[in-house]
């Protein structure tokens, strides 16, 4: 069993992450060798931070990442990845529409390759958010040749992988600059199907025109500029 890092992307989630990272806690017990949970709280305004920082107390295991402001889900990504610290890095939603069940399922997989990716299989979300989602993956295939189902979807990742990539990107589209840099250095990538959940509180941002414009324009400027790796590749598993 791997040692595991689990970040939990967190913003106004106040209503569902104690349930996520108690579930993540059990699960992990079972399918990791050490684990490790960081919430990474993304300038919430409700209570969040105060769960969180709750049961990073009675847990040793949990700990508590704050941005002072809302700075976006690929900061809190990059946040996420900078912070953990063991050989197998993944990541859930604050919404927990994807699952600690997903990733158990994705864990044995990384013993073959050095990233792999969850397909949310009927998607729950809005149709709106789905046919967005169906066109910002036929566009990332179409600039980069990169041929992944659902590319912005939860990832287990070889720590090896994240030392080796410079990541520049502010926006979502930081799912994009990951898997294109390490599928051009050589980086094995697999990809399974995983269960979605309906959404329980709130709304999801990602379909406003405003997050839309700003990803596009992200994606012609990295499409535009070319890679720079920290480090040559160590592709496989170690």
């Amino acid at each position: 069993m791997p040692d595991v890092s689990l970040f939990i992307l967190a913003h106004n989630e106040a209503h569902t992450i104690e349930y996520a990272v108690l579930d993540c806690l059990a699960t992990l017990r079972r399918v990791a060798s050490e684990h490790e949970i960081l919430i990474i709280d993304d300038g919430s305004t409700d209570d969040t931070n105060t769960v969180a920082r709750a049961l990073a107390e009675k847990y040793e295991t949990v700990r508590v990442v704050t941005h002072p402001h809302n700075m976006g889900y690929g900061s809190a990504q990059k946040t996420g990845f900078r912070s953990a610290t063991y050989e197998v890095v993944a990541y859930v939603p604050g919404d927990y529409q994807v699952r600690i069940d997903a990733i158990a399922a994705m864990l044995p997989c990384i013993a073959e390759c050095d990233i792999v990716v969850g397909t949310r299989r009927d998607r729950q979300d809005g149709a709106g958010r789905v046919r967005a989602a169906h066109f910002y993956n036929f566009v990332v295939g179409l600039m980069f040749g990169l041929r992944i189902k659902d590319i912005d979807s939860v990832k287990v990742i070889r720590k090896t992988v994240l030392d080796s990539i410079a990541l520049e990107s502010g926006s979502a589209n930081v799912d994009v600059e990951l898997m294109v840099k390490a599928h051009r250095m050589g980086f094995r990538i697999e990809e399974i199907d995983i269960a979605h959940y309906p959404r329980t509180q709130g709304e999801a941002s990602g379909t406003s025109l405003h997050v839309m414009s700003r990803q596009l324009k992200e994606l012609i400027r990295f499409w535009l500029r070319p890679v720079t790796p920290r480090s040559a590749p160590r592709a496989g598993p170690s």
